[in-house]
């Protein structure tokens, strides 16, 4: 894994490449309930992004709704040992300062505990939502079935044995970034 890190990914290029979905590195069953849920949600995306899940009845799946793209992305919040939402910072050239903040994020790659995160902004009519508090965005996504998330530009590395909790949001179709 490595530091943190700012910049454009690509759909293809997360994730356990080269390997066959539910793999995760051998870190499922790693006894952190938050690790084990963000390692199923990269295999999903994964195998939204891939053959390798291309036949077979019991296949996990993304997406629910059949009139929307195919989902290739389960966002999520996570929150820290206080219970406090974990956020962090994207650049918006919308806001004021050209900063913003937001709770949401989609996993880029897993290594053992070890996961990129990508931060994810909400937004309405095309227009990214960049309100004071990061929470009213996260409002706007989860009662405004016409809101959408959007990929940006900033990946964090984070250690998911220091996440206590995971809310699991509405998939999503993201386009690649």
């Amino acid at each position: 894994m490595g530091s943190s890190h700012s910049g454009s990914g690509s759909c293809t290029g997360s994730g356990s490449k080269g390997k066959s979905c539910h793999s995760c590195n051998g870190s499922c069953g790693s006894g952190s309930c938050v690790c084990d849920v963000v390692c199923f949600i990269n295999d999903l995306q994964d195998c939204a992004n891939s053959s390798c899940c291309s036949n077979g009845c019991d296949l996990p799946f993304l997406g629910a709704n059949p009139s929307l793209p195919i989902a290739n992305t389960r966002p999520f919040t996570l929150l820290n040992k206080n219970g406090c939402p974990f956020e962090a910072f994207f650049s918006n050239t919308g806001a004021t300062t050209g900063l913003a903040r937001s709770f949401i994020f989609r996993v880029e790659s897993i290594d053992g505990c070890c996961a990129v995160l990508r931060v994810l902004a909400v937004a309405l009519n095309g227009t990214v939502q960049n309100p004071s508090e990061p929470g009213t965005a996260l409002g706007v996504f989860l009662n405004n079935p016409a809101s959408t998330l959007v990929g940006t530009n900033t990946c964090i590395t984070v250690d998911l044995c220091c996440f206590c909790g995971i809310q699991c949001l509405r998939d999503v179709a993201l386009p690649c970034m």
